[in-house]
C-alpha cells in the first residue's frame, strides 16, 4: 500500500515535536482527509466501475495534502532561523515526500519512476514557491485576499515552467524532442496548468483552516515574515516558548 508511508509520516509529525502534542493540531489534519477522501469520491463518481483508479495519481494527491499538512505542523521549526534556512527546510520536506512516495512504488530507476517523480516534484516545488512569493509580495501590506491571489499565481506559473522543463528533458532523453516539439510544448503547458491548479486547490483548505487557528496562523506569519493581522486575538510573532520547546 504505497500511501501508508505518507500517513505514517503525517502521524509522526503530529506527535514527535513537543509543540504539536495538543488537540489544537487536529484541525490542520482534517483537510488531508477531506482532500484525499474528496478525490477518491470524485473518481468513484466519474470513473466506470470497470476502470480501476490510477494509484500513482492518487498518491500525487495524497503527497500534496500530506506535504501541505507537514508545512503547517512543523512551521514553528522552520520559522526559527533566516529566510534562506526556512526556504531550504521547506524544500527538503517536499523533496523527502517526493522521494518517499516514488520509492513506495518502485526502487529501481525507470521511465515510470521518472515520470512519477516529475509529477510529484513539480507541484510540490510550486507549492513552496507560491508560499514564498506570496509572502514576499504581501510583506509590506498583508491581506488574506491579496495573499491568496499571489499564492495561486505563485503556484501555477512555476508549475507550468517546471512541467515544460521536465517534459522537454524527458523527450530529449528519449530522442523524440525534435519530431514532437509542438506537442511537447502544448502538453507541458497544459500539464503544468493542471499541476499548478491542483497544488493551489489542495493548499486552499489548509490555508482556510490554518488562518482560523491562532497557533497555525502564528506559524505561517512567522515563516513568511508577515505582519500580524489586525484582529484582537492575532499574536504579533511566533511565541518564544513554542520555538524553544518544539523538540
Amino acid at each position: 500500500m504505497p500511501s501508508l508511508s505518507l500517513w505514517v509520516v503525517l502521524a509522526l509529525a503530529m506527535v514527535l515535536p513537543k509543540a504539536n502534542r495538543t488537540p489544537k493540531v487536529l484541525p490542520i489534519v482534517a483537510p488531508t482527509v477531506v482532500v484525499y477522501g474528496g478525490w477518491l469520491a470524485f473518481l468513484k463518481w466519474v470513473l466506470p466501475a470497470s476502470i480501476p483508479p490510477d494509484e500513482s495519481v492518487n498518491s500525487i494527491i495524497l503527497a500534496l495534502a500530506v506535504g501541505s499538512a507537514l508545512l503547517w505542523l512543523i512551521g514553528h521549526l522552520l520559522a526559527g532561523g533566516t529566510w534562506r534556512r526556512t526556504l531550504l527546510g521547506a524544500l527538503a520536506i517536499m523533496a523527502g515526500i517526493a522521494i518517499l512516495t516514488t520509492l513506495s512504488f518502485q526502487f529501481e530507476i525507470s521511465a515510470y519512476t521518472l515520470s512519477l517523480m516529475g509529477g510529484l516534484s513539480v507541484p510540490l516545488l510550486a507549492m513552496i514557491i507560491g508560499y514564498a512569493l506570496a509572502g514576499r509580495l504581501c510583506r509590506a501590506s498583508y491581506r488574506p485576499g491579496k495573499f491568496g491571489f499571489w499564492l495561486a499565481i505563485g503556484m501555477v506559473i512555476p508549475a507550468v515552467a517546471g512541467a515544460l522543463v521536465f517534459i522537454v528533458l524527458q523527450c530529449a532523453f528519449m530522442g523524440i524532442l525534435a519530431a514532437n516539439i509542438g506537442f511537447t510544448l502544448v502538453y507541458g503547458t497544459l500539464g503544468g496548468l493542471i499541476l499548478g491548479a491542483t497544488a493551489f486547490l489542495v493548499s486552499l483548505p489548509f490555508l482556510l483552516v490554518g488562518m482560523r487557528s491562532r497557533m497555525f496562523r502564528e506559524r505561517l506569519l512567522a515563516c513568511l515574515r508577515l505582519p500580524a493581522l489586525s484582529t484582537p486575538d492575532s499574536p504579533p510573532t511566533l511565541r518564544q516558548e513554542e520555538r524553544t520547546s518544539c523538540l
